[in-house]
């Protein structure tokens, strides 16, 4: 188990909606609701958590031969996608 912080730059609010488009760019299942849920997918899974205006994913399981620092790469990738989108214009992604 390992746990990533990332900052968000846009309203947590709006932010869960694009962050489940965003997941499935990458085959990501993305549940749950605006404050906090579960993600699953390309062989790792976890939980998320939204606390002010920033994004706490706690990994509980990933392929043996992916690294942490590949894992945290692509979360931040992912869940960067969503939080990437201007706040005034839908997401599409």
């Amino acid at each position: 188990m390992r746990k990533f912080s990332f900052p968000l730059r846009v309203n947590p609010e709006n932010y869960f909606a694009r962050a489940q488009k965003a997941a499935g760019r990458y085959n990501v299942d993305l549940r749950g609701e605006p404050g906090a849920g579960h993600f699953v997918g390309q062989g790792f899974e976890g939980n998320y958590e939204i606390q002010e205006r920033t994004l706490h994913l706690t990994v509980v399981k990933k392929p043996f031969f992916l690294s942490w620092q590949m894992i945290e790469s692509m979360l931040q990738d992912l869940f960067s996608l969503a939080d990437s989108q201007e706040e005034n214009h839908s997401a599409t992604v």
